[in-house]
């Protein structure tokens, strides 16, 4: 991205974002940059332990008075 940067100084400066999400990466995980969560989704169809199903990974949220709650959920694929 060739505004990367600027988009990262909005995020870092705006105090109503709790929560980043961004998705189909190849793997699930949080980051904290800058006080902000960020969620990295990994792709449904990912076969991470390569036994060859998909993953099915997706995120619960829940979100209530500023405060959020996240679930990694698995499909049952297979």
């Amino acid at each position: 991205m060739n505004n990367r940067k600027e988009i990262k100084n909005i995020i870092k400066n705006d105090k109503n974002i709790i929560a980043i999400f961004s998705g189909h990466q190849h793997w699930t995980k949080q980051l904290k940059e800058d006080g902000k969560s960020y969620y990295i989704l990994g792709s449904l169809t990912e076969n991470i332990d390569m036994k060859g199903l998909p993953d099915g990974v997706y995120l619960e949220v829940e979100l209530e008075n500023n405060s959020i709650k996240i679930k990694e959920k698995h499909i049952k694929l297979g």
